[in-house]
């Protein structure tokens, strides 16, 4: 968006957080309202339907078109269907296979996920044997899936990178207490600079991606980021899982099968692995990149402002 010429700032309703990120984006705090008055911006964006109610008053108060992001996880019909019916929420963005599960409600949009394509550029110098996850360091993950995997493949390295969470701090020393328990079948790293994360995810062979059943199946940023460097994908079967990965990677039922098609991979011949490179990098460039995503918010954004 700041390519494209559109200013950002950001706000937060906490002055701090467990994940501090370095970045030259303005950071506000204190009240939406006086943000918005000192920043005089032209639209609000929001992260997540339930804040969204939250922050409709501040927002209407100030004249001003929302926006939302819905992220699936905070996904409820009613909610969406006040926040459309109510006129807050202009547009509001979910992932296309909820598409059809919601309320039809004017302001919805389909929106898929987008990676940053100078960040996540394909690779060329994989490791077939390391194998990568990368999440927010959160029970729903399902995080036991990747260490049953490291235990059963203990010819593949594992390496699992988590962000602390809000709130759920303790998760972490919980994942350090089962690798310990285990005999440290995977290499666990807490909040990992970005740049870091995608170097080790160039090299990455396979890209192991956990979800509970517990909560509504988004699209991760982390799958598209890891298709487009060329890694093989392995992921849950659950809704919208198949759509968002299609012929670029594997899904998995249970454990047991996700242990197998990881395993099936280290009879794979030079030419599979090359395909398998190949479709990633083409679904997630095709579908996923951010040159392609974001333009369709920011046609609304400029629809939305009065001289945009």
């Amino acid at each position: 968006m700041r390519r494209r010429g559109v200013h950002v700032e950001v706000w937060s309703e906490l002055a701090e957080c467990s994940a501090p990120f370095q970045t030259d984006v303005p950071i506000h705090h204190g009240s939406l309202a006086s943000t918005i008055a000192a920043t005089r911006v032209d639209l609000v964006h929001v992260h997540w339907s339930h804040r969204a109610e939250h922050y409709a008053d501040a927002v209407a108060a100030a004249g001003l078109p929302m926006t939302v992001r819905d992220h699936a996880f905070d996904l409820d019909p009613s909610l969406v269907r006040r926040l459309g019916r109510d006129g807050v929420a202009k547009r509001i963005y979910v992932f296309p296979h909820w598409l059809a599960r919601l309320p039809r409600v004017g302001a919805l949009r389909a929106l898929p996920v987008g990676f940053s394509g100078d960040v996540y550029t394909p690779s060329a110098s994989k490791d077939r044997q390391l194998v990568l996850r990368v999440g927010a360091a959160l029970p729903t993950k399902d995080f036991d899936t990747f260490f049953h995997a490291a235990v059963h493949c203990p010819e593949h390295r594992f390496v699992l990178m988590v962000v602390l969470c809000q709130g759920e701090e303790a998760y972490v020393e919980a994942l350090q207490r089962k690798n310990e328990a285990l005999g440290h079948p995977v290499e666990l790293h807490v909040n990992v600079p970005t740049e870091d994360v995608a170097a080790l995810m160039s090299r990455a062979g396979i890209y192991l991606h956990t979800h509970g059943l517990v909560t509504p199946y988004g699209m991760p940023v982390s799958i598209a980021e890891a298709m487009a460097t060329g890694a093989h994908v392995i992921g849950r079967r659950c809704p919208g899982a198949e759509a968002y990965l299609g012929d670029a990677g594997a899904l998995y039922r249970d454990q047991d099968e996700a242990v197998r098609l990881l395993q099936e991979t280290a009879s794979w011949s030079d030419e599979r692995w090359r395909m398998a490179h190949l479709r990633g990098v083409e679904r997630a460039f095709e579908h996923y990149v951010d040159s392609r995503v974001w333009p369709a918010l920011l046609e609304d954004w400029l629809e939305l402002v009065p001289g945009g």
